[in-house]
């Protein structure tokens, strides 16, 4: 349920335009990437199943470059369609120079302001778009680029101007236009014209949202459905007042329409509002053509152009970009998966299975191993610390076995020792005790005081000349 989110999330974005297709794609690209190498990475880190470390190394490095590689896609994407639109503007720009048309523009279709009409000369009716709702569009751009070529003197009054003569089905972009300017009155016209510019393209976006949801609606119950969305959105009430004043019932302007002539009209007034030179795609009316679009703004005569190219050559275009990406994309894959362990074996995958073998031999009791180190990098250090106290074990265990194999001997050896040294001790005891006795025979003479005298008083000072050490001190 959690992994599901984002995927249902951004798909409904992408489905009501609030997110472009390209940023679907690519973000859930991403988001399934990451997702699956942390769930991955947790399992490896975390699962009690007997894994390797190689694995461990192949499987973060190649979710590593799986990332890096939608990155660098996506930036290598955005850059070829911007080729791709430069590329196409230059050849509108010299089909309407030299007034010839190539083996590229399909079709040309011109709106000219002074007649109102829609100029269908260059245009082939194979191709079976729908050409009033091209109209629209082209009567839009030339609006967007009216506006955004005024000059700041005199720019409310001759914005008013151009809306007040705009065609009915700018009627909800036009309400919408004299709400912002009410409500940023206090801008001077330098900041005016700016921030409207930058409120047409949000202008656009949801005429672009709304015009999804609309044709999402059933045609068969469309008078219906259509009346109930514009009446529950509140923001749509400029849009709504434009709309309902030719709805009546389901009649369109009195005449009766069917579900999709009523979905037609109702999607005129949600046509975008955006610059020349933007791309944009048409498709027919039975849904098999398509093309991709370019206007021209023409201030001289007063016209917008719309050229249409091949959609197929727009793939095509792109198309051998996309291989050299999949082809770099499987490349880094078998390196990755092939090469990366080959690249590892001698100098990561043998050390540490040599090592993993010394171990296993040590575990099982065998300490002659010794592992070969051949390269000086940590593993070659951990290696040489394995060995040297692998031997410091060994002499430990020799000594061990030894001190095992003579104890007796030793014990018999210190007891006797010790017996040897108890002995001379009570050897010097004796003789200690002697002395003492023969010292207090020869100094009882001298403890008589024969000093009878009264005036004269005498005391006697004892002084040991021998101190001998205890016994305590000899040395065991």
């Amino acid at each position: 349920m959690i992994a599901a989110f984002y995927p249902n999330i951004s798909n409904v974005l992408s489905r009501d335009g609030y997110m472009e297709r390209s940023t679907y794609m690519t973000s859930n690209v991403i988001f399934f990437i990451a997702a699956f190498s942390v769930v991955v990475i947790a399992f490896i880190n975390n699962s009690t199943e007997r894994t390797t470390f190689m694995v461990k190394i192949v499987g973060i490095t190649l979710f590593t470059i799986c990332l890096i590689m939608q990155a660098l896609v996506f930036i290598s994407n955005q850059d070829k369609e911007s080729e791709y639109d430069s590329l196409n503007i230059v050849n509108a720009e010299r089909v309407l120079e030299s007034g010839r048309g190539n083996g590229e523009v399909q079709y040309t279709l011109r709106y000219d302001e002074r007649t109102g009409e829609l100029i269908t000369d260059d245009y082939d009716p194979k191709y079976g778009l729908d050409l009033s709702l091209v109209k629209v569009d082209l009567q839009n751009t030339l609006i967007y680029e009216e506006i955004a070529s005024l000059k700041e003197d005199r720019f409310r009054e001759n914005l008013k101007i151009i809306l007040d003569e705009s065609p009915e089905y700018f009627a909800g972009h036009k309400d919408t236009i004299y709400n912002f300017v009410k409500e940023n009155s206090s801008l001077n016209t330098k900041d005016l014209k700016k921030e409207l510019l930058k409120y047409a393209e949000k202008l656009n976006k949801d005429a672009f949202v709304n015009t999804n949801k609309l044709q999402g609606i059933n045609s068969d119950s469309f008078c219906e459905q259509g009346k109930s969305y514009l009446e529950k959105n509140k923001d749509l009430e400029s849009y709504r007042n434009g709309i309902l004043k030719n709805l009546e019932g389901c009649n369109w302007k009195g005449k009766e329409l069917s579900g999709k002539e009523l979905k037609a009209e109702f999607l005129k007034y949600f046509s975008y509002f955006k610059p020349a030179e933007t791309r944009h795609y048409r498709r027919s009316i039975d849904g098999l053509g398509h093309h991709v679009a370019f206007m021209k703004y023409l201030p001289s005569k007063k016209q917008v152009v719309e050229l249409g190219f091949s959609y197929k050559r727009y793939r095509e275009f792109v198309h051998p970009t996309s291989v050299k990406q999949t082809i770099i994309l499987f490349a880094v894959i078998f390196v990755v998966l092939v090469l990366f362990p080959l690249f590892f074996k001698s100098s990561l995958v043998n050390p540490l299975n040599n090592l993993l073998s010394g171990v296993e031999k040590v575990n099982k009791g065998d300490l002659d191993v010794q592992v070969p180190v051949k390269v000086r990098d940590e593993i070659g250090f951990l290696a040489d610390s394995f060995n040297s106290m692998v031997s410091s074990i060994k002499q430990a265990r020799r000594e061990l076995q030894d001190y095992a194999e003579n104890l007796e001997e030793k014990v018999k050896e210190r007891t006797q020792e010790v017996q040897e040294k108890m002995e001379e001790v009570q050897r010097l005891k004796v003789q200690q005790d002697g002395d003492y006795f023969l010292t207090s025979l020869l100094a009882k003479p001298l403890f008589y005081n024969a000093n009878k005298s009264k005036l004269v008083h005498s005391e006697f000072m004892l002084k040991q000349k021998n101190n001998s050490s205890s016994v305590e001190n000899i040395p065991i």
